[in-house]
């Protein structure tokens, strides 16, 4: 009689320390070896040897990054109204100082903004309504009426008031 298979299983080792894999990948490695393999009536070995995960310490110092959000510089100064547009506008204007990095906020709004000329590069001079004639001053014969009007708006490099 042929003796009975004596059971042997497969033992794995214990995991060794996770390590990166350099780079700037993010992933680390662990392995582990067989501290005694399966005989012919034995279960074999299930699993894997090595394992592969990303893990927060498996990316080098200098691989970091450092999310910075998009910076905009301060606002122009409004542009002087121009005389020869009567209509015109002003304009102010800002600049992107940093972009943004490693998933950082992008800038939002206007790069750009205008808005009427505060006042109208030239006005004409501009006068309220005549008031009401005067009553004559004479009853008879002669006499004379007046009635007034006001400046309501001066002239600002436009006709002036005569």
């Amino acid at each position: 009689c042929k003796p009975l298979c004596e059971r042997q299983d497969c033992i794995f080792q214990p995991w060794s320390d996770w390590y990166s894999l350099r780079g700037c990948i993010g992933l680390c490695t662990r392995h582990r070896g067989i501290l005694s393999s399966n005989n012919e009536c034995g279960q074999p070995c299930m699993g894997a040897k090595i394992e592969t995960s990303a893990h927060p310490g498996c990316l080098s110092p200098h691989c970091v990054f450092h999310p910075r959000n998009c910076r905009w510089s301060e606002w122009s100064p409004w542009s002087a109204p121009q005389a020869s547009n009567v209509l015109g506008q002003m304009l102010r204007f800002r600049r992107v100082m940093e972009t943004a990095k490693d998933n950082g906020l992008p800038c939002l709004g206007n790069w750009n903004e205008t808005k009427p000329n505060a006042e109208p590069n030239e006005v004409d001079c501009v006068f309220e309504e005549w008031s009401a004639w005067t009553v004559c001053t004479a009853t008879c014969g002669g006499g004379t009426r007046s009635r007034q009007r006001a400046v309501a708006a001066p002239a600002v490099n436009g006709l002036a008031c005569e």
